[in-house]
């Protein structure tokens, strides 16, 4: 067998290339590969285009069913921490929602502003852990546990979630406050 004549699944060839691809001629079978999962990489890419670098349409984990948007900045993870998501993941249940109604960016992994992250996701509630409001392109200032009313969405800054997971009363202060304003915001 030469190795010139390897023929690769096309799922093999998507997970292969799955942080970027970059398209030569046209796409293989019409951008119709299969990926993990059943889903298309068409459904995963952006337009594909001969010559244009193209990268994965999510750049944020959940299905961003009901609008809310988490901002975290974690440098050591894609997302984030497992103790984090986990710490979230309460917050969101205690709130009746859960990781797929909301849209969560790492912003140390993902640079993007507020106008960008508005325009695509259209988010109603937005929630920014460990960053304040100018690092997101807001054109407003607020100090933490403050709800913020801004184009039509509610927006509230806290310290970061690894601050809330302290063992401390500072950090449990913060998960307390945290808790008060979700109470308002989502009539809990």
């Amino acid at each position: 067998m030469s190795f010139q004549n390897i023929s690769l699944p096309e799922n093999v060839i998507a997970a292969l290339y799955k942080d970027s691809l970059v398209v030569m001629e046209q796409a293989v079978g019409g951008g119709q590969l299969a990926v993990g999962g059943g889903q298309k990489l068409s459904d995963i890419l952006e337009e594909v285009k001969p010559g244009k670098k193209i990268q994965p349409k999510k750049w944020f984990l959940g299905d961003n069913k009901k609008g809310i948007v988490i901002l975290v900045n974690d440098k050591n993870a894609v997302f984030l921490s497992d103790n984090e998501l986990q710490l979230l993941t309460q917050i969101l249940g205690a709130c009746k929602l859960n990781v797929g109604d909301t849209a969560i960016i790492n912003t140390a992994t993902t640079t993007i502003n507020y106008a960008e992250v508005h325009k695509e996701l259209q988010g109603k509630y937005y929630f920014l852990f460990g960053m304040d409001a100018n690092e997101f392109g807001l054109p407003l200032r607020f100090p933490h546990f403050q709800i913020q009313q801004y184009n039509n969405s509610s927006f509230l800054i806290s310290p970061s979630l690894s601050e809330m997971l302290e063992d401390s009363t500072d950090g449990k202060m913060k998960k307390s406050k945290l808790w008060l304003c979700l109470k308002q915001v989502f009539n809990v």
